[in-house]
């Protein structure tokens, strides 16, 4: 097939290209930018730019012109921090551009989607009567965007199945320093505290093999939650410390009264500087921090067969990557936490 991958130049629409490609697949980018000079690239795959956001009709209908296929990796994460309404924002990036792009796919020629969305939403089927989207707008939007798609979807005529994400490692220029402002720092103190809480797990490289595994035989409507393993944020933290050749440094549960004071101490920091996130400070320590938000992937893998293995190895490249630190990981098995349920 010939396949446009919405958000080519990020760290999934990079992996989702590169197993197209390997999988005989042809292949075009589009992102608001170019690549810039220097950093890798795939040869094989066209770039083609457009801010899809802003993009009209006519607009979208050109950087869309020859595709049989659609992955649909663009927009902000749960990590996004955004000025003014957050909800306002992540319904127009989310839900609005999501549903306006499937429409005119449809009528361009677009016989299949794969959505990337987040397992966010397979949380919020888990517990329905917990009111866990409606606090938090960025879990509202994506809950509203699966809904948005599907239908949107099923009128153009398109099959359309969605790949719900947890947490990724994955290595791409910038991704190990991101990593590093958001989570790794956190063990540079002689003891560490941290969130009792847990979460599902995957590389990027599994993701890629999975949408590919998506376009071939996902389901129209279908929700894939994806996981390789279920860990702790202590078991992910242990991987960080042994990266850093800290093993010794000791990390302990943080009460949630201690976490939210924390978090109440950054959305303050955030809202001094105009800013505001997706996830609600006054309730992501109850709803996220301290969860165990393990998702069953068993029957995903079954359909799209990725690759299982290879977390902590991506979440050791990801310090190295962000300290600099020289090192590569023995070809053993390492892992650590739950089976997952699989």
């Amino acid at each position: 097939m010939m396949v446009s991958v919405l958000g080519g130049t990020g760290l999934l629409g990079q992996r989702a290209s590169a197993e197209l490609v390997a999988r005989g697949h042809d292949v075009f980018s589009v992102s608001r930018n170019p690549i810039p000079p220097g950093r890798r690239r795939l040869v094989e795959v066209e770039q083609r730019c457009a801010d899809i956001v802003a993009a009209d009709t006519a607009t979208l209908r050109k950087v869309l012109s020859g595709a049989d296929a659609l992955v649909y990796a663009l927009g902000p994460d749960d990590r996004c921090q955004v000025r003014g309404d957050p909800a306002a924002f992540f319904q127009a990036c989310l839900v609005e551009t999501t549903e306006r792009v499937i429409r005119v796919a449809g009528a361009t020629g677009v016989e299949r989607i794969v959505l990337l969305g987040s397992y966010f939403t397979t949380w919020e089927r888990m517990h329905p009567d917990s009111g866990f989207a409606s606090r938090h707008p960025y879990v509202q939007a994506r809950v509203d965007q699966l809904a948005a798609a599907v239908a949107a979807a099923g009128e153009a005529g398109v099959r359309l199945c969605v790949l719900e994400i947890p947490y990724v490692f994955g290595l791409i220029d910038g991704e190990g320093q991101r990593w590093r402002e958001l989570l790794f720092d956190r063990t540079s103190k002689p003891v560490v505290l941290f969130p009792t809480g847990g979460t599902s797990v995957i590389t990027s490289i599994q993701v890629g093999e999975a949408v590919a595994g998506a376009l071939q035989r996902g389901e129209h409507g279908a929700c894939y939650p994806l996981s390789d393993i279920d860990l702790t944020w202590r078991e992910i933290l242990s991987h960080v410390l042994q990266a850093r050749g800290k093993t010794r440094t000791p990390i302990f549960g943080a009460p949630a009264w201690l976490t939210q004071l924390g978090v109440r101490s950054m959305a303050r920091s955030l809202e001094a500087r105009g800013l505001r996130s997706g996830l609600d400070p006054r309730y992501v320590v109850r709803d996220v921090l301290t969860q165990h938000m393990y998702v069953d992937a068993t029957e995903s893998r079954d359909v799209l067969r990725y690759t299982p293995g290879g977390v902590p190895q991506a979440i050791r490249a990801l310090v190295r990557d962000a300290y600099g630190l020289p090192g590569q990981d023995p070809p053993v098995s390492d892992r650590i936490g739950r089976s997952a349920r699989r």
